[in-house]
């Protein structure tokens, strides 16, 4: 009798323990939807997507724009946006692009990137960091690249789009 009830207390342990590590999953995932719609969800930050939209639309070859080597697309070309170019309502997205060397401008996560076709026309916009981010682009069917999770937060002229990942 006494190894039934250390054996049923043992099972429970197991159990309890594989649905708290199940729950804490889930809620990691919806954690970064929730810091996504913080960032990105509101009015200021999308007047502030459309404001740096417009900039790099109406300069897409400006100097500081440093073409990237590592994520080349289809026909076309990814840039790096700097830092002074972010408004100040997303400049938790500042990041390390100053510091880039000219051989070394390859996009990685935490950068604030644009992506450009073969005729240099800017595509779209996009916040990345490795769980969640943002896509801006006026093209409705655009969105980010990798994704398992998007919901659209604006729909035109500017289509801004929201990603979070587990």
């Amino acid at each position: 009798m006494k190894h039934l009830f250390l054996k049923l207390f043992a099972a429970i342990g197991v159990l309890a323990l594989f649905f708290f590590t199940v729950g804490q999953a889930f809620r990691q995932v919806a954690d970064y939807e929730l810091i996504a719609r913080r960032q990105f969800d509101n009015k200021e930050a999308l007047e502030a997507i459309a404001e740096l939209y417009a900039r790099i639309e109406a300069d897409p070859k400006h100097a500081s724009l440093k073409l990237a080597d590592e994520r080349k697309i289809e026909n076309g070309k990814v840039r790096l946006i700097p830092n002074q170019w972010l408004p100040e309502r997303l400049s938790g997205w500042r990041r390390r692009a100053e510091q880039i060397e000219p051989q070394d401008e390859m996009v990685s996560r935490g950068d604030v990137i644009a992506y450009y076709d073969a005729n240099d026309a800017l595509i779209g916009i996009e916040f990345s960091r490795s769980r969640y981010g943002c896509f801006a682009s006026k093209d409705p069917m655009r969105g980010p690249p990798w994704y398992d999770s998007l919901h659209r937060v604006q729909s035109g002229p500017i289509y801004v789009t929201i990603r979070s990942t587990g």
